[in-house]
């Protein structure tokens, strides 16, 4: 099979497009038999993964990065090459929605209007750029070094572009109609919609997010919990469906932005009884957590590293189940091990494809106190 694009073998993005996508979805199932029969007896456990609903033009969300020339002023504008910290220059890409490839053209062309007038330009470092369910866009350029936010390099490129601007320390977040990200809506789970704050985390996969929120809601469900605690819970990607429901759920987070948001949203979708936020550094050796000894569930969606210290400090609570939401098959299997050894066996392995052409995998662990 021929890649979709040109710079498959140097772009460290992808590393499957050679490979046809019913095959993708095969290997990546086998992966996860493969890491878990290592470590665990997953017998009956592991369930059919769940493609994506593309292969291609789903991703919301990119970090490209930039390097300008000290001799010849020119910029390069795009993505590492495999390995290294070599700039690889992006046209488009086949895996970014539409809306996105059209917005980094527009935004390479305004970057391009200043190059070699303003140092401010030596100064950026990558961006982030976003596109949310409403096709509002956002970018984030990130810098080397804090500047004023009425610099005249940024008052100018922002005219250029007819956006708006705000500024938060080494970070200038750029956006047209809205400076808020509106990531997951559904009329059950979150009728007005779910929002986050351009510098916090939301799934690149915004269309396959909802299956992985109705996937992770009724595991929790099927529990039987009507207590919840949830940790890493970002802006409410879980807690809010889930107080929607009824249950009773507090959202542990260490973004601070993250906490302010989840608030908001839910407030905003008529939850805000059933939740409570709060802020804590769930990487500490030494967790706070007996005050959460009434949850009969808890939630884990920690990042790539794991839930590891977390993990280790479970007995404070010894919850009846366990649902844990991971983006490292490595680090759920390391962490599911712990748990095993305080006392819960491994109910079932549900993984999801959130990043067709890519060895990434999404996967859901339900465990329970033996």
């Amino acid at each position: 099979m021929s890649p979709s694009c040109s710079l498959f073998g140097l772009c460290g993005g992808c590393h499957f497009q050679h490979i046809p996508y019913n095959e993708q979805i095969k290997f990546k199932q086998e992966i996860i038999l493969s890491i878990f029969e290592r470590l665990l007896d997953p017998k009956g456990c592991i369930r059919e993964i769940i493609p994506s609903y593309r292969s291609l033009g789903y991703r919301a969300r990119a970090r490209l990065f930039i390097k300008q020339s000290k001799s010849e002023k020119k910029l390069a504008i795009g993505f590492y090459r495999e390995g290294t910290r070599r700039i690889e220059p992006v046209e488009s890409c086949p895996v970014l929605v539409d809306e996105l490839n059209s917005f980094l053209k527009r935004l390479r062309n305004g970057i391009h209007a200043f190059e070699g007038s303003y140092s401010n330009i030596s100064n950026i470092k990558g961006i982030v750029i976003e596109c949310d369910l409403k096709n509002n866009l956002f970018a984030t350029f990130l810098l080397k070094r804090a500047e004023g936010e009425k610099s005249l390099f940024w008052d100018r490129f922002c005219r250029s572009l007819a956006v708006h601007s705000s500024s938060n320390g080494k970070r200038v977040h750029l956006f047209w109609q809205t400076s808020k990200i509106c990531f997951f809506k559904e009329k059950d789970l979150a009728p007005k919609g779910l929002f986050c704050h351009p510098s916090t985390f939301f799934q690149g996969n915004i269309q396959q997010n909802r299956i992985l929120v109705e996937e992770v809601v009724s595991l929790v469900e099927k529990g039987g919990a009507t207590e919840v605690v949830e940790f890493f819970c970002g802006s409410g990607n879980f807690s809010i469906p889930l107080a929607r429901l009824g249950l009773t759920v507090t959202g542990i987070e260490l973004d601070k932005q993250a906490i302010f948001q989840a608030k908001e949203n839910a407030i905003l979708n008529d939850c805000a009884k059933k939740n409570t936020f709060l802020q804590m550094n769930l990487f500490d050796k030494r967790l706070e957590l007996s005050r959460f000894k009434q949850c009969e569930t808890v939630l884990l969606d920690p990042p790539r590293t794991g839930a590891k210290e977390l993990c280790t400090q479970i007995d404070t609570l010894m919850p009846r189940s366990i649902v844990y939401v991971s983006c490292d098959p490595m680090t759920l299997a390391r962490d599911v091990v712990i748990l095993k050894e305080k006392g819960y066996r491994l109910k079932l392995l549900q993984p999801i494809d959130m990043f067709p052409q890519t060895f990434h995998i999404e996967t859901i662990a339900v465990l329970e106190i033996m």
